[in-house]
């Protein structure tokens, strides 16, 4: 069972998508670079959901574009947990858990940054 909570120590990035939209895949590039950037380090972390309804949709686009970063396919927990008005959508989750207000993707460098702020890092 996944749980908001579950993601306290770390800063994650959370990011929301779907196979489907346009905006979302331009964005899933930059979303792999960042992920790059970040995955060894103790302090931060990233993973987006999709919101497919057919997990293999989902599945099958990671693997013909090379995506490795972490993904659940959940619709449910997508709308519920983190509340979209539209795709792409992001949100910052802080070290003890608690979400940040709807994040603007700010580019791989600009977005280290502020996740670097919400991890205290910076």
């Amino acid at each position: 069972t996944w749980t908001l909570a579950g993601l306290k120590g770390k800063a994650t990035f959370v990011g929301l998508w779907a196979t489907w939209c346009g905006p979302c895949r331009d964005e899933l590039e930059e979303l792999q670079a960042l992920y790059e950037k970040i995955k060894g380090r103790e302090d931060l972390q990233l993973f987006t959901i999709s919101i497919d309804e057919n997990p293999y949709l989902a599945e099958t686009y990671m693997k013909e574009n090379g995506y490795t970063f972490p993904v659940i396919v959940s619709q449910d927990l997508g709308w519920r947990v983190f509340p979209a008005l539209g795709l792409p959508s992001a949100y910052l989750v802080d070290p003890q858990g608690r979400r940040s207000s709807r994040f603007h993707f700010r580019g791989v460098d600009g977005t280290l940054k502020e996740l670097e702020k919400v991890a205290g890092t910076r």
